[in-house]
């Protein structure tokens, strides 16, 4: 009987791909959902589970909610996952280079520089929902959010 080998991923194929690929996911992939709750918020973005607000009072400031952010990312992470020990069982060689991986990070980074840092003075922070809201209206979104 033949032994299955299984597949698993290298620290150089997890950095250079998958890594890169769960975070650009993250910051382009996202739906917008329109809600309603007692006088807060109008939208709300992230995909699966909406992380991110508009609020109402200040141009450029938005509540962060953390909880659902990092689940967001893990469900992406998973995905990435997924696909490239899919990829590997398929017989697919990935080829890596110290380059293409710096590169890659640099890319990334800058994404999330723009996106985070360059608004984080006027951001909040909790850990969950601080109301209840109820979702009227839901679209995709490509592109980075809620900078529309």
């Amino acid at each position: 009987m033949e032994k299955k080998r299984l597949h698993y991923l290298s620290g150089r194929t997890l950095l250079q791909y998958v890594l890169p690929l769960a975070f650009l996911s993250f910051a382009l992939i996202t739906q917008r959902f329109h809600v309603t709750t007692d006088g807060g918020y109008s939208r709300m973005y992230g995909f699966p589970f909406p992380y991110i607000t508009e609020t109402w009072v200040t141009t450029f400031h938005h509540t962060v909610y953390l909880l659902p952010m990092l689940v967001d990312f893990l469900i992406y992470l998973l995905i990435a996952i997924g696909m490239f020990v899919f990829f590997q069982s398929t017989g697919l060689a990935l080829r890596s280079h110290w380059f293409t991986i710096v590169l890659t990070w640099v890319a990334v980074s800058a994404l999330y520089a723009y996106q985070f840092l360059l608004f984080a003075d006027y951001n909040s922070y909790s850990f969950l929902y601080d109301m209840d809201f109820t979702t009227t209206d839901a679209s995709f979104k490509p592109g980075p959010y809620p900078y529309e």
